[in-house]
């Protein structure tokens, strides 16, 4: 996610308010843990960026895309990592990502 990205001011606020939901929520998609990446923006672009989309899940700042672009090959945003507890990446989703996909992908998740 970024600031710059036009794709991610439509994708954000839905995914935001959603997660928002199930982590208030009682059932076992509660208990799933979300975790951003914003790249590509300075930090007080990417805490404005957080703010004004609705985010209340962590999210970490990549500036200079050394960690999305360097260390795992993504090329732009957004992309959403579905990973195992145990760490296994279970999928990978490029692109926007809905709210009834993020819910189908944790569903999966919770069945491993």
């Amino acid at each position: 996610m970024g600031d710059w990205c036009s794709v991610c001011h439509s994708e954000i606020p839905p995914l935001a308010a959603k997660i928002k939901t199930l982590q208030n929520g009682h059932g076992a998609l509660s208990k799933l843990a979300v975790i951003g990446v914003d790249s590509e923006d300075t930090l007080s672009d990417a805490l404005a960026f957080v703010k004004t989309s609705g985010v209340t899940f962590p999210v970490g700042n990549d500036s200079t895309a050394h960690v999305m672009n360097g260390l795992y090959g993504f090329e732009g945003d957004p992309y959403s990592v579905f990973v195992e507890a145990n760490g296994t990446i279970m999928g990978i989703h490029p692109g926007p990502l809905t709210p009834s996909k993020l819910v189908d992908m944790e569903r999966k998740l919770l069945a491993t």
